[in-house]
């Protein structure tokens, strides 16, 4: 994420105009540059008087919002400061009380646990206002290759005393020391639970979002069904309309829940402080996204149970009436449940808050209560629809006649007062609270009470309707008229003048709006229209009751519904090389939990001494000195990379009549290659691990500065920053300026002489995503979403099928013309949780594969096109399987969407959906395919190793276009599935793929190893076996038992030899295993990464599954199952087992590649010669002298 979105979602939304401007003071450098005289058409005087005009503007600008920034910390510091001397005061008086528990205290409690939020709040801002300025500064210098933006913060940031105070950081350890010792009786980890905040801006973690996506795809592809199913029963009258008054509360509460989700996500968006206006605590607060996992889970439930009632025959239920009890039981469970899980203190607030509003004029108002409570008068038809729900069940278990009557009587009238008497009750309360009377809390009072007599002469008039012939006959309907029009009126008035506070400005730009405004402007005016529509949408409603277009049911639905509208950051292959944090911490926290009681002084004293000598300092000294040497290592290494790739630079420059500026002079060389592409490819890979090593720095220097700043607490000395200070301050690692210069000189080489000045294109593809960054809220929601798309298609699928079991033939086609793009998703699903798993434990796959880190394509992503597959493939096996109730009288032709949808989804020539991944896929498709000709990598024998599991879909894929192709041309044997001579290629070809490679590799190795040799000999089994399965199919007809025909006894033979031989290698070569013959790893290897049984198991389930074809022949022998099915089974099989060897042979892989802590690719350049060294030498003691000389001078002074 850029800076200017972190600085947006960190910043405290009331503090927003006292931050400083950080996107303004950048688009002013943007348009700087922009509109810069070009040095083509201008004198240096006038490009130099442009850049020093512009220089005064922007450093007085940012001079200016420096002072905002620091007169607004100095005043809440100050305000801060007054509240920790009350506090202090406060809460040592509780000391002297004789119980500590009284009223008081919890109280007191409630007050330091937000003026601690408050003190976190303010050191956030101090924070993220310091960092704000120095990225400035960076960018000014950058974008004018100047130093006077590092100057000028130097000089003003740095030494302004928002930025140098320490005293904040005091109050906020004194905060936590009063409240540990005098409200949780010195238990500081039961304080710091209370006390602590998560991170300002925190996103709610990925699993949360993918499962609202999920639970939100699952509701969808329900909610479709119901639609379908209501249009295939519309002449079923009497169980619709049982089914909408059975259901409509439901469908109510749960449309109000999504526009409620929907409400919070544009709260959060513009900004407006929702969690403070409702008084909710900031540590458990639900954000939209959780709300939006809630309506999913509740309106999925609800929809299940209607799908259940609709098509209760097929599922053999006789009683479909219990069904609609789900819609009231779960969602009382979910919200009274007290067991502390679903966010149980939001479920605590919510039921506060009905209570506080049911008794409403005992208590105080505050505004969530009769916010809630307005919400309650807009849900009064659903509220009714409950209650009749419950009605209706108390009838039908007494057996009632009148069970299915839903007829209003006095307790739906009672139901309807409800809300807007607990309003006017509010707004009494309030009234008499305010110690000045505040009369608009009358006025309020007001509206709602002409809405309960609204409401009551409407029970009049439908009691009493009866008695005439015609609706306005009744003279009752024109006093609900007028009582209805003069509520509708008042209400309008007060949503729009006192509600929405518009209607101040009478002229100008905001005409009918006010002078600060969140939303784009249209909105307001429509809001206003919509508001006074809906209003009036009574008038529509005995519209449609009087001219019979609906009956009173229907009509108060529709205006019901109307009035609702309204560790990641570390480099995998150096892990071990981090410092043991976590180690260091347990270490400290054991030596607390062990100290003696703090009223043995002398002990305690004696005790920690000793801990810090002969303990922690010792090993901190050990983590410091393998860190410092590993650092130094790469530092050389990187040097002496940046020194070839310069050489090589300059020869390359040279000979195309070039010059490196300043650079030494060379001497003559011919022969150098002018490869400037593999030089990019190189330099990009370096300035990668530059960032690689850079983090690692950063990483350990934090880590040791926090492990110092948490003994220095928990231990109460100034030890551990003393050992800072003496250690780690003098030690190489702490060096910043090489490295960074390093990464500064690669950026400009790479911009002046490879992008030839374009410094955006080249830190377009210089620039690293940052190191373990979350993946992107929206991929995770999408992928969710699709995900329960293809869930529930799925499931309806497999009940499908089941109920036409009764027709085989019909089946017998769509498992044919199916069954490619089933394994397929299959695959795709089974490497989502490969990549999963790799990323999980720490097997850079990213390397392993040699992909591009800027481009890598992530679990999420590829489960995400796994599901939007396995959707189109379902919702087409849906159509083929229900073609005669969609009215399609061809279905053949949905099968094609398995063909298709990957085809297009991989070819795409636009740059969408991963472009460089799908392009780098078809390169690796294009090398296999050309295996003898091109140099092998492993990436390419991997896939081609895939392509040897999916042989059974690959043939379906050839079988579907040849039907295809036979189906158009109107064949006699369209429907015939029996294979040809192009199978038995088509089966070979992963095979003698595999085969050529290993030859590749043996003829580009020197010496050439017999391993390859020996894999070669393993694919050239597996083509003989195929070819003689193939001779063995064919003369079959010959023979009248399996076995009477020799081939196949020959066929067994060379699967036997095939099996023994690819199983050996599996275990022996490409997961590693059998290395170690006894104790506790017995017939494993010493480096594992997986669980010890999951060794065990992969090898059972590899013997078990590369001898499947025995259990094929089995099946089909005895005729338990035919071929095409028993095959099936195989290859299902076949794909479980690739899955299972994918994670040890990336293991076994990726336990190779760390022995040389090699986090980035190897880009091979031409070697150097003697002369070149040199130069490289040479050029590695200029760097060092110039990255020492700062540290001698200041030694030296």
């Amino acid at each position: 994420m850029k800076f200017g979105k972190t600085f947006e979602s960190y910043l405290t939304t009331e503090w927003r105009q006292q931050y400083m401007n950080y996107t303004e003071l950048k688009e002013m450098i943007r348009e700087a540059v922009n509109e810069a005289p070009s040095s083509k058409d201008a004198p240096l005087s006038v490009i130099l008087e442009y850049f020093e005009n512009f220089e005064g503007n922007f450093f007085a600008a940012c001079h200016e919002e420096l002072t905002r920034v620091q007169d607004f910390y100095a005043q809440k510091l100050a305000e801060a400061r007054r509240k920790v001397y009350t506090m202090e005061i406060q809460l040592n008086a509780t000391q002297s009380l004789p119980n500590q528990r009284s009223p008081n205290t919890r109280s007191l409690g409630l007050a330091c646990s937000e003026f601690y939020l408050s003190l976190i709040m303010l050191q956030n801002f101090q924070s993220l206002n310091y960092t704000a300025f120095r990225k400035i500064c960076k960018k000014y210098d950058k974008n004018f290759k100047s130093v006077k933006g590092a100057q000028w913060f130097e000089e003003n940031v740095s030494q302004a005393p928002f930025a140098k105070d320490q005293e904040l950081k005091s109050m906020i350890i004194k905060v936590e020391e009063l409240y540990t010792l005098h409200l949780t009786n010195g238990d500081r980890a039961k304080a710091m639970a209370k006390l602590r905040v998560p991170p300002m801006g925190e996103r709610l973690p990925p699993s949360q979002v993918f499962l609202a996506g999920v639970v939100l795809g699952l509701f969808i592809v329900s909610a479709v069904i119901i639609l379908i199913s209501l249009y295939f029963i519309r002449d079923k009258l009497d169980l619709i309309d049982v089914f909408v008054r059975l259901y409509r509360g439901p469908i109510a509460s749960g449309l109000a829940s999504f526009l409620f989700a929907l409400n919070v996500y544009v709260w959060q968006s513009k900004g407006i402080n929702h969690v403070l206006i409702f008084n909710i605590d900031l540590r458990n607060h639900m954000q939209a996204t959780s709300f939006l996992e809630f309506a999913s889970t509740m309106s999925f439930i609800s929809t299940m149970s209607m799908i259940l009632f609709i098509h209760h025959k097929e599922f053999e239920v006789n009683d479909p009436h219990y069904f609609p009890m789900i819609c009231i039981v779960l969602p009382l469970l979910l919200l009274i449940n007290p067991i502390r899980i679903m966010n149980r203190p939001a479920r605590m607030w919510i039921l506060r808050v009905i209570g506080r509003i049911f008794a409403a004029p005992f208590y105080g108002v505050i505004f969530p209560d009769f916010w809630l409570a307005d919400q309650f008068t807009s849900m009064t038809l659903c509220m009714v629809d409950y209650f009749e729900i419950v009605r209706f069940y108390i009838r039908y278990f007494r057996n009632s006649d009148n069970a299915f009557e839903f007829e209003p009587d006095f307790w739906i009238t009672v139901v309807r007062v409800l809300p807007p008497w607990f309003r006017l009750a509010q707004c009494l309360r309030r009234y008499y609270d305010n110690k000045f009377k505040y009369r608009d809390h009358l006025l309020n009072a007001i509206k709602y009470g002409i809405g309960i007599i609204a409401i009551i002469v409407s029970c009049v008039v439908m009691e009493t309707s009866h008695r005439y012939k015609h609706m306005f006959d009744n003279p009752w309907i024109w006093c609900y008229i007028a009582a209805i029009f003069i509520s509708t009126v008042y209400s309008s008035v007060w949503d729009l003048v006192c509600d929405f506070g518009l209607f101040k400005v009478w002229k100008g730009e905001n005409l009918f709006l006010r002078e600060n405004l969140i939303y784009p402007k249209g909105f307001y005016y429509f809001a206003i229209v919509s508001n006074v529509l809906l209003r009036f949408v009574w008038a529509l409603e005995l519209h449609l009751i009087y001219f019979n277009y609906l009956s009173p049911f229907y009509s108060k639905t529709i205006t019901s519904f109307l009035e609702i509208t309204f560790e990641n950051h570390l480099t995998t292959e150096w892990r071990q090389q981090y410092i043991h944090y976590a180690e260091l911490k347990m270490m400290i926290r054991k030596a607390v939990e062990n100290a003696p009681p703090p009223s043995q002084k002398g002990l305690v004293h004696e005790y920690y001494t000793k801990f810090s000598a002969e303990f922690f300092f010792t090993t901190l000294m050990e983590e410091l000195r393998r860190v410092n040497d590993f650092f130094d290592y790469k530092l050389a290494e990187a040097r002496r990379k940046h020194a070839t790739f310069k050489v090589k630079l300059m020869y390359i420059f040279r000979s195309a009549g070039g010059h490196m500026g300043e650079m030494p002079s060379l001497p003559p060389l011919v022969d150098q290659p002018k490869n400037v592409r593999k030089l990019e490819r190189a330099y990009s890979e370096f300035y990668f691990s530059l960032v690689l090593l850079n983090n690692y720095q950063q990483l350990n220097l934090t880590g040791l500065h926090k492990i110092c700043k948490k003994f220095d607490k928990y231990i109460r000395s100034t030890n551990g920053q003393n050992w800072l200070k003496t250690y780690v301050e003098p030690a190489t690692i702490s060096e910043e300026r090489e490295i960074r210069g390093m990464i500064t000189e690669v950026e400009n080489l790479y911009t002046e002489f490879i992008m030839g000045g374009n410094r955006t294109k080249a830190m377009a593809k210089l620039r690293v995503p940052p190191l373990g960054r979350p993946i992107s809220p929206v991929h995770v929601f999408s992928t969710g979403l699709v995900l329960g798309l293809f869930i529930v298609s799925a499931v309806i699928c497999i009940v499908s099928y089941y109920f036409m079991l009764d027709k085989p033939e019909f089946l017998s086609s769509f498992t044919q013309l199916f069954r490619g793009s089933l394994s397929l998703v299959v695959f795709g699903f089974l490497t989502a949780v490969n990549v999963y798993v790799w990323q999980t434990v720490g097997i850079n796959h990213v390397l392993i594969f040699e992909l591009n880190p800027r481009n890598q394509i992530e679990p999420m992503k590829i489960l995400g096109i796994a599901s939007l597959f396995g959707y189109g493939c379902t919702l087409s096996m849906l159509l083929f399987l229900h073609h005669n109730e969609f009215g399609v009288k061809d279905p053949l032709y949905f099968p094609l969407i398995g063909v298709i949808l990957p085809l297009a989804l991989l070819l795409n020539p636009l740059p969408i959906m991963n472009y460089p991944v799908r392009m780098g896929v078809l390169r690796i498709c294009g090398r296999i395919i050309s295996a003898p000709f091109y140099p092998v990598n492993f990436v390419d024998f991997w896939l081609a190793d895939q392509l040897n599991s999916l042989v059974l879909c690959l043939l379906d894929h050839y079988q579907l276009i040849r039907f295809y192709i036979r189906y158009y041309k109107d064949s006699i044997n369209t429907f015939d599935f029996e294979p040809d001579y192009a199978m038995c290629v088509i089966r070979c070809l992963p095979s003698w793929f595999r085969l050529a490679q290993c030859l590749k590799r043996i003829w580009d190795s020197d010496p050439r190893p017999v391993s390859y040799l020996i894999n070669a000999f393993t694919y050239g089994t597996t083509i003989i076996t195929v070819i003689i399965s193939t001779v063995q199919m064919e003369t079959s007809d010959n023979y009248e038992y399996l076995f009477d025909n020799p081939w196949t006894w020959v066929y067994m033979i060379s699967c036997l030899i095939s099996t023994i031989y690819c199983t050996s290698w599996d275990l022996l070569h490409d997961y590693g295993l059998f290395q170690v013959w006894k104790g506790e790893h017995i017939f494993l290897r010493d480096n594992l990464v997986y669980p010890k049984w999951f060794y065990y198991f992969a090898i059972v389930m590899d013997v078990l599954i590369r001898f499947v074809w025995a259990l094929e022949m089995y099946l089909i022998y005895n005729e338990i199952l035919l071929p095409y099915h028993s095959k099936t089974i195989c290859s299902l099989c076949e794909i479980v087992r690739r899955f299972i060897w994918n994670f040890l042979r990336l293991e076994n892989e990726h336990l190779y590649n760390c022995g040389q802590f090699r986090a980035t690719r190897d880009i091979f350049i031409s070697a150097l010669n003697s002369r070149q060294d040199l130069l490289v030498e040479s050029i590695i003691h200029e760097s060092r002298r110039v990255s020492t000389a700062p540290q001698v001078i200041m030694n030296d002074e």
